[in-house]
């Protein structure tokens, strides 16, 4: 963390600074990044070799940032501070408004760092660039057993799986699964200048063709 950072840290309050003049907007803007992102719990913080925890503090930049839209779109910095390892993750967050969503315009590398963003699956169709499909099993086929198989990746800021943690599906069919689907790579999700690592739920579905023994199996986000 660099110096200037560090003395913004040390300036924070040892509560939620919101503003007074729109309260409602800065809960928003809490909920906003809640929503959509999660600690993540394999990145450890140097200072206590555990990951970062749950019992920081919010607060709401008064000052508008330069990454903002240069209009009168409502936006602002968003800040979740734990001040005792010295982290201060930072988001540029522009509210949802009517029917157009929430957007990140930007965010600092702590936040990169120690918070997985959630992604819905329509979002992720377009940074799939390789999606090895499972292997029907030949006992699985062989008894007919068929169904769906939902596994959630947690992808690295280069696109690559680090994990993937069964959610639901028939027992023949996990293996299968979760060995192609650990396989599977992205493009690098990038939140204004920052790669970002996300997680996301893929499915699997097998299929048996008419009376045959022939397995159809597609896997897609």
């Amino acid at each position: 963390m660099n110096a200037t950072l560090h003395a913004s840290l040390l300036s924070l309050p040892s509560h939620p600074a919101f503003s007074q003049d729109s309260p409602s907007l800065n809960q928003s803007l809490v909920s906003t990044v809640l929503t959509h992102y999660s600690l993540n719990p394999l990145v450890l913080v140097p200072d206590t070799n555990k990951p970062l925890p749950s019992n920081g503090k919010w607060v709401i930049r008064t000052t508008r940032p330069d990454s903002c839209p240069h209009d009168d779109t409502p936006c602002a910095r968003v800040v979740y501070a734990v001040l005792e390892v010295h982290v201060a993750c930072e988001w540029t967050v522009v509210p949802q408004q009517g029917s157009a969503p929430a957007a990140f315009v930007d965010q600092n590398s702590d936040a990169s760092r120690y918070l997985i963003r959630k992604l819905p699956v329509m979002d992720v169709a377009s940074l799939v660039l390789a999606s090895p499909q499972p292997i029907y099993p030949p006992i699985a086929r062989a008894a007919h057993v068929s169904g769906s198989v939902v596994v959630r990746l947690l992808v690295s800021s280069d696109g690559t799986v680090t994990s993937a943690t069964l959610v639901s599906g028939p027992e023949m069919l996990r293996a299968a699964t979760l060995d192609a689907a650990k396989h599977w790579t992205f493009h690098a999700l990038q939140v204004g200048t920052q790669p970002t690592p996300f997680v996301v739920e893929v499915s699997a579905n097998f299929r048996m063709a008419g009376t045959t023994n022939i397995g159809m199996v597609s896997m897609h986000p």
